[in-house]
């Protein structure tokens, strides 16, 4: 058919683009015409996200609040989540955040016009709980991934563009976009992901989700500061006499250490359930491979290295993560 013709012109063009920056930018001239094609069906939505894709001049000469529109009301009208995936992906390029994308899809996404979008998420009684189709459904997260997991569809619909809007909030986060931050703050609180990413119930790459988010929305942001890196090079004066480890103070050079305190007090409870985990996959056994348990895993020495970063850790619990994953090693 004509349409199957046009799927095949735009997988030509992505082929010809990949890797290839004088094609890319030969092709970018005529983005008018790919973005009006948007939403027929014929692959128009792949070409642009796959040719803006880790090409950081043409995300931000190109990519504007009429394309990011488009996507969202393409979201609104088919609830297809691959649009979550495409903003996603305009979202970042080559790892680092797109502040302009980032602050252009915050302020068409989390318009009340659009609420309808989103998938909402509550701690209603101390259960998670999910509302979609603007509130008029709604189920506890356990419920819906019970049901997923049974191959009930409507339930494993909601969990995969769930799933993928947990992707977009994280990315829309990252490198400390406050925008999204301030918004996302408000639902996805401490305690709230501390429920999802323990909760054994939902499926690893769900958590894995969910442990993304906590990165990128509450810990990699002010007031929480990296730990000045050890100079290697000092005056023989500034070297202090030698102590026991048990008594050696991770944060005790030029740090408030009082506020640390109170920033580390706010993830005790993330604290204690990372250091759990990982000292406990010395029992698991990884020669039957688990990819999603692997994703979940990642995920939570992403948020230890963070929370060693910031210097959450003591010396003791440092000590005793990096010799455990050494083993594992």
């Amino acid at each position: 058919s004509f349409r199957n013709l046009l799927r095949f012109c735009y997988h030509l063009l992505r082929i010809s683009c990949k890797d290839y920056r004088k094609n890319q930018e030969f092709v970018a001239d005529y983005f008018c015409l790919i973005q009006n094609q948007i939403g027929a069906d014929i692959s128009a939505e792949e070409t642009i996200t796959d040719l803006v894709h880790n090409n950081r001049n043409l995300l931000e000469k190109h990519i504007t609040e009429k394309e990011v529109s488009t996507f969202i009301s393409l979201i609104n009208q088919k609830r297809d989540c691959r649009f979550l995936d495409y903003l996603s992906d305009l979202c970042v390029c080559n790892e680092a955040a797109i502040s302009s994308t980032q602050e252009l899809i915050c302020k068409i996404l989390f318009q009340p016009s659009n609420i309808n979008v989103l998938v909402q998420t509550k701690l209603i009684d101390n259960v998670v709980v999910i509302l979609w189709n603007n509130n008029g459904c709604s189920k506890s997260i356990d419920q819906v991934a019970y049901g997923a997991s049974t191959g009930l569809d409507t339930d494993k619909a909601v969990l995969n563009y769930y799933q993928r809007q947990l992707k977009l909030f994280s990315v829309l986060a990252l490198d400390r976009q406050y925008l999204a931050i301030d918004i996302l703050n408000q639902e996805m609180s401490i305690n709230l992901l501390m429920r999802c990413i323990c909760n054994e119930n939902l499926p690893y790459p769900l958590r894995a989700c969910f442990c993304r988010v906590m990165i990128t929305v509450q810990m990699d942001r002010d007031p929480h500061e990296l730990v000045p890196s050890i100079r290697l090079s000092r005056l023989w004066t500034q070297i202090p006499t030698f102590q026991e480890s048990q008594n050696y103070k991770l944060c005790s050079f030029d740090i408030n250490d009082e506020d640390r305190k109170n920033h580390r007090f706010k993830f005790i409870d993330l604290i204690n359930y990372t250091k759990t985990f990982i000292l406990g996959l010395k029992s698991i056994n990884f020669k039957k491979i688990n990819e999603d348990l692997n994703k979940f895993t990642f995920e939570i020495i992403n948020i230890s290295c963070y929370m060693v970063l910031f210097g959450f850790y003591d010396y003791q619990e440092l000590v005793l993560i990096t010799r455990t994953l050494l083993k594992l090693l």
